[in-house]
């Protein structure tokens, strides 16, 4: 695979990613790429675990990039991590969100592009399903925020969900509230409930991962990918 740091256009102004490209991927057959997924990285920022998530998607056989949302600032401790939040502005963040999956199509030819995030990227996916870019929507424990019952007419792509029954910052009730809703829309959807907390995925946070569910969540993404992307 090839990884780098890139650059694209977003209103005039440059936003970076981290790209990786499949081995299968070539330029003159794009469609080989099977796909693009946009990655959208926790409140830490673009940290090393955001990158690896970025390169086990790409291993996949889909292009793959995690927008930078914090330029370049990546927090260390949860205090940092909530200053580096609340410094950002959901609709800015997702138009970053957008032009990466228009970075995709129009420089590496890939026609259907996913999203996945992770808690604040999970919010911020389940945000940018609204803007039509997107074929698929993979949220991780992503908190119902107002911004999203505004905006529920507009979410029209699949959206698979992953939440722990155990994660004390997002009631369960409000997750099943949002289902019920795109059920109600005739929005295919699936939301899966773990016994665990919040970043069972994040297996760089021995205190909240957990394999057992991570490594259901994974099979289910691949599946999911396989049928929009492919």
């Amino acid at each position: 695979m090839k990884d780098e740091v890139v650059s694209y256009s977003i209103n005039g102004h440059d936003a970076q990613g981290y790209l990786v490209i499949p081995e299968s991927y070539s330029p003159e057959r794009a469609s080989a790429s099977r796909g693009g997924v946009v990655v959208i990285q926790e409140w830490c920022g673009l940290n090393d675990n955001i990158k690896d998530i970025t390169r086990r998607v790409a291993e996949l056989g889909y292009v793959a990039i995690a927008p930078d949302l914090y330029n370049g600032q990546v927090a260390k401790e949860p205090d940092e991590a909530q200053k580096l939040r609340m410094e950002i502005e959901l609709g800015e963040a997702v138009k970053k969100i957008s032009a990466a999956a228009k970075y995709l199509k129009q420089d590496h030819g890939v026609s259907k592009v996913a999203c996945m995030g992770f808690c604040m990227g999970g919010t911020l996916t389940i945000l940018a399903s609204t803007t039509g870019e997107f074929v698929a929507a993979v949220p991780f424990y992503g908190r119902i925020v107002d911004e999203i019952k505004l905006g529920l007419d507009k979410i029209k792509i699949p959206v698979l969900g992953f939440y722990g029954t155990q994660d004390h910052g997002i009631p369960v009730e409000s997750v099943e509230g949002f289902k019920k809703e795109l059920d109600q829309r005739g929005v295919v959807n699936e939301f899966h409930f773990y016994s665990a907390g919040h970043a069972f995925f994040n297996d760089t946070r021995p205190e909240s991962y957990n394999e057992q569910a991570s490594k259901d969540a994974w099979e289910k993404v691949k599946r999911w990918f396989k049928k929009y992307l492919e």
